[in-house]
């Protein structure tokens, strides 16, 4: 997949869209899917169960459904407007919903988001975050997938 046109055409306006635009954002959207999906190579796991370009799993979106419903009403009303019925599998084939899927994800979090040009507080973040304590991947994952993606 090529990095700037998902940047430009998707990550950018969904989270316009959203009002949740950052260049932290941004850049921390780009590491994940750069890791998780190969940048853009996978749309779903091969042996698993998660989807899209950032690798979200069925449960995962459903509590942020459920999240979102009782407790951003605005940035909720936003997403109902990219789908009309969510669902783990639309994150396979539109890119929009997914991207919002996965920022929506870091609302959760009390802490902000590191800034987007401090490659290895994102790398970082994203091991914590994303993939957890008990996940495969290391920080170094995240940051040489997210380096490499020209």
């Amino acid at each position: 997949m090529d990095k700037k046109q998902l940047i430009t055409r998707v990550i950018e306006p969904t989270l316009k869209q959203l009002g949740l635009y950052s260049e932290s954002a941004v850049n921390l959207l780009v590491m994940i899917a750069a890791h998780e999906s190969v940048k853009g190579n996978y749309i779903a796991q091969l042996i698993g169960p998660a989807r899209g370009i950032y690798q979200m799993e069925g449960n995962t979106h459903d509590d942020i459904i459920v999240w979102l419903k009782l407790n951003k009403g605005h940035v909720y009303s936003e997403i109902a407007k990219l789908v009309v019925q969510p669902s783990t599998d639309m994150m396979m084939y539109d890119l929009r919903y997914a991207t919002a899927m996965a920022r929506v994800f870091f609302l959760r979090f009390p802490e902000a988001l590191p800034s987007g040009s401090d490659v290895d507080a994102m790398a970082a973040y994203a091991k914590l975050r994303w993939n957890t304590k008990l996940g495969k991947a290391t920080p170094a994952d995240y940051k040489n997938a997210y380096l490499s993606w020209k």
